[in-house]
């Protein structure tokens, strides 16, 4: 008579992270936030975003003439080159990622026409936006003291590894072109910058003990709301104020890309589980329910935290962190 084959439980691997456990900080420290607390300071904070014009800075003007020609399938790289050599600053960070370990560049890239040429047109988007927002946010977190700096700094690193995980995750699975993740994961949070502005405006003296859980608040409480304003004064695509808008909606509007809004969901928030000890106290359940909505099995979405932990450190390493 046959032996019955021996039945096994599924293998451990088989299982979805645990994402109540991703963080690099004990259970003690977790102090989640209430999006909805500090109801007074949120409408001071809106009021001032609306009142206040400058507190949005202007998009670099040669950036968003080079991300209109990067868009262009036509574009050739000769011509990409010289408007970004009218752009220093752009260029300097386009050799700067060129050479850094999150393109895995065995040979040092030494001219800007070898680094586009070597990058190709979506890298070159990739970064020519990522060194944007590092040129708008870089002056604030130099000049915020110790006050709020550690915040303009962790939306800065924050950011780049929303972008970066993004666009991994759309391309594993297949469901939203890389470009606009890795864009809608760059400026998902971007009315959080916004935030800490306007809080310069509000009588700062009146502020001033503001610690970090309270700014978390703040910025929870409000980001979705001014982060579309920022996005349009820019001139972006609508797509990128919808994503800033609804990345935290249970229910997305009828105009939301749903699969690009829930990677760039999954993407920014196992970095917020991973570092954030004040993150909102439902976000492991949003990110789970972007999982599902993708259709990730256990196995990938385990690959996918281990991604994001290694663009973490990698964004650490290239912002100097």
């Amino acid at each position: 008579m046959p032996k019955r084959p021996e039945v096994r439980s599924a293998p451990e691997a088989a299982a979805p992270p645990d994402l109540t456990a991703l963080g690099e900080y004990g259970a003690a420290d977790h102090d989640p936030v209430d999006p909805h607390d500090e109801t007074d300071l949120r409408r001071e904070v809106l009021w001032a975003s609306k009142s206040h014009a400058d507190l949005v800075p202007a998009f670099p003007a040669m950036a968003a003439r080079i991300l209109e020609r990067a868009r262009d399938p036509a574009v050739e790289l000769a011509a990409l080159v010289r408007l970004i050599q009218q752009e220093p600053p752009i260029a300097a960070q386009v050799l700067r990622f060129a050479n850094s370990p999150l393109y895995g560049g065995s040979a040092v890239v030494e001219s800007l026409r070898d680094a586009v040429t070597r990058l190709g047109l979506r890298e070159v988007t990739q970064i020519v936006a990522t060194a944007s927002l590092l040129a708008l946010t870089d002056a604030e977190s130099q000049a915020a003291g110790e006050r709020f700096r550690r915040a303009w700094m962790g939306l800065r690193r924050h950011a780049v590894v929303s972008a970066f995980g993004a666009g991994w995750l759309a391309m594993e699975t297949g469901k939203v072109p890389s470009e606009r993740a890795f864009l809608g994961g760059l400026l998902h949070d971007v009315g959080k910058t916004v935030v800490l502005r306007a809080l310069s405006v509000i009588d700062p003296g009146r502020h001033e003990a503001a610690d970090e859980r309270r700014l978390a608040v703040l910025m929870e409480g409000v980001h979705t709301r001014t982060g579309p304003s920022a996005i349009h004064r820019w001139g972006l695509p609508e797509w990128l104020a919808v994503v800033a808008a609804c990345h935290h909606d249970e229910t997305l509007p009828p105009e939301a890309d749903a699969p690009l809004v829930h990677v760039v969901r999954a993407s920014s928030g196992v970095d917020e589980l991973r570092t954030n000890p004040f993150h909102r106290a439902d976000l492991a359940e949003e990110v789970a329910a972007s999982f599902a909505a993708l259709g990730l099995a256990p196995a990938r979405q385990r690959t996918f935290v281990t991604q994001v932990a290694e663009l973490s450190a990698k964004a650490d390493a290239l912002l100097g962190a």
